[in-house]
């Protein structure tokens, strides 16, 4: 008895050889984990999901995504330019969608069972398994809620061959996490989504709940596509009320003016500063953090900045650092 129950202790040997927390995304995705993805309809859960399967394979030949999208129609995947990725990475990554919705759940089922099959034989190959969405695919109560007796049992199986999972869920009316809390208590990680759609940013926080030292993420979205272009610094989204309203008047200006330098700027925004009580050093930050996010900028002549806005760049070689109207007349 004494025998069988020591091979369940954890001696300091056994801890001390265990492996490092292995992170398929820095500080974000734990490779062996259940993470979930909630937010509300049409925050970016599933442009965050596209954007880490392709930032992964980049990254990782080793790297295999199954993309299992159960809410989302085949047109929208075409509009995504899916077709285009699949190609690129040449078997690498795989998506899947329901061929009969009422039976999704064994659809699913018999999709993991492929992934358990194809790691259990090449162990070498590191899988991720993306679900879109979470209500598509798990057992319901009596009541059409998700039964947490039942949650999770195919990512389980998965995650004991060291398999990573990504689910994407919505929230309620209340922007919390919908059917059951067990959804989030059932996790490795949580990840609540939100996007500003004013200023194009989707942000991604942890749970404080969460196991693992994950951070909190932002990346800017294309308004046109809606999809994400690129990882952004998270202190750039987390801005003031103050700094809210400030860039939103910013980027009204640089767009009627087609493009202003630095000095232009303080003069101009000199009485909603004050208003706001943004001092000079603060406005310059505001300024240079955000390029890239709010606005472009480049150098003119006499090293001088000038700031224009993202979807249009005015021509600006000749700017002038005190020559006010240098960018304005070529409008």
């Amino acid at each position: 008895m004494n025998n069988q129950i020591s091979r369940y202790e954890y001696t300091p040997e056994r801890i001390k050889n265990a492996p490092e927390i292995e992170y398929l995304y820095p500080d974000f995705i734990v490779r062996g984990s259940i993470s979930v993805i909630y937010g509300s309809y049409g925050s970016g859960k599933s442009s965050i999901a596209i954007y880490l399967s392709k930032n992964i394979l980049e990254s990782n030949e080793n790297i295999h995504v199954y993309y299992l999208d159960f809410d989302n129609p085949i047109q929208v995947l075409k509009s995504r330019k899916i077709d285009e990725e699949i190609t690129k990475y040449s078997g690498r990554l795989k998506f899947f969608g329901p061929k009969n919705r009422n039976n999704a759940m064994n659809e699913v089922e018999q999709i993991f069972d492929l992934a358990i099959f194809n790691h259990k034989k090449n162990p070498d190959i590191k899988i991720l398994m993306i679900i879109d969405s979470l209500k598509n695919v798990a057992r319901k109560n009596e009541n059409g809620l998700i039964d947490s007796r039942f949650l999770y049992e195919n990512e389980k199986r998965a995650q004991d061959f060291g398999i990573s999972i990504v689910i994407l869920h919505h929230t309620n009316k209340a922007g919390a996490i919908s059917d059951t809390k067990d959804i989030s208590n059932f996790a490795d990680c949580t990840f609540h989504v939100k996007y500003d759609a004013n200023h194009h940013i989707i942000t991604v926080e942890p749970d404080k709940q969460s196991r693992y030292g994950v951070l909190p993420r932002a990346f800017y979205v294309n308004p046109d596509s809606r999809m994400i272009e690129r990882e952004i610094e998270y202190s750039a989204s987390s801005k003031t009320e103050s700094e809210r309203k400030l860039i939103d008047h910013m980027i009204g200006l640089i767009s009627s003016c087609g493009g202003l330098n630095l000095s232009e700027l303080e003069h101009e925004t000199r009485t909603m500063r004050a208003s706001l009580h943004i001092g000079e050093k603060q406005f310059r930050s505001i300024m240079h953090k955000n390029i890239g996010i709010c606005w472009a900028a480049q150098r003119a002549l006499k090293n001088a900045l000038v700031f224009y806005t993202l979807k249009k760049q005015p021509n600006c070689e000749t700017a002038e650092e005190d020559d006010v109207d240098q960018c304005t007349k070529q409008q």
